[in-house]
């Protein structure tokens, strides 16, 4: 379903990111794979990867500089992967 792919977006974000580990203070990043490469990964579709980061980066979870995407709130993200969380939106 979509929200099981834009849950699995959420988790190779945490995963490439190092910020599905509690201890990386600073979780970001560098440099960004491309939108395709994040959606194999993540097994959906670019266009997936793309909407999610712009809604992360909306939000403000995530902020993008040059080719470094920083997780700003990663403890946000982490709730976001789980499924509960997905259901409150971000």
């Amino acid at each position: 379903s979509t929200l099981r792919a834009v849950q699995r977006v959420y988790i190779e974000v945490l995963r490439l990111s190092g910020a599905d580990s509690a201890e990386i203070q600073a979780p970001k990043i560098d440099p960004i794979p491309s939108h395709n490469d994040i959606a194999s990964l993540a097994s959906t579709t670019r266009e997936t990867v793309a909407r999610v980061l712009s809604e992360l980066s909306q939000s403000g979870i995530v902020k993008r500089e040059g080719k470094t995407l920083f997780i700003q709130e990663p403890a946000k993200l982490r709730r976001l992967s789980d499924s509960a969380g997905l259901e409150a939106g971000i």
